[in-house]
């Protein structure tokens, strides 16, 4: 069942497609990516990804590292994701470039914050993980102490 165009209330853009949602000079919007990860890392990305976008680019990146520290414990601490060698998620081919679209594009902006979006979303091992999301914290931290200093 498909909805008529004209049924649609007035302020349809602002509920489903807000500026702050696609305002990445990637272009790509981050539910694209976000869908495929698991809650936190997808908030966490989320979060990054649309930094400062609502004003408030400390509170988004404290948000971001809430999370990533809470996806690093839920992992330690997990039986479900078994033997070290699991992936922790799959990410498809045509997922994986469009994060090559957000990575380059990041990279022209501030050097090293793609590198952040791929240790959050990459589907590597377990312990690759675990070491991937202790990277994250420790950069965004540096990120939250940066925007703190008005930098």
């Amino acid at each position: 069942m498909s909805i008529a165009t004209n049924a649609l209330p007035a302020d349809y853009e602002h509920v489903n497609h807000p500026s702050h949602y696609n305002s990445h000079p990637s272009g790509v919007e981050a539910i694209e990516i976000v869908r495929w990860l698991p809650f936190n890392t997808g908030n966490a990305f989320k979060y990054l990804y649309r930094r400062g976008e609502k004003g408030n680019l400390v509170q988004d990146l404290e948000k971001a590292l809430w999370y990533v520290k809470d996806e690093f414990a839920r992992v330690t601490n997990s039986l479900e994701l078994g033997a070290a060698g699991k992936s922790v998620h799959y990410l498809p081919a045509e997922v994986t470039e469009l994060l090559s679209a957000i990575v380059r594009a990041e990279d022209s902006l501030s050097a090293g914050i793609g590198k952040l979006y791929v240790d959050l979303a990459l589907d590597v091992p377990r312990q690759q993980y675990l070491k991937n999301l202790g990277s994250a914290s420790v950069k965004i931290m540096a990120m939250v102490a940066q925007a703190k200093a008005g930098k």
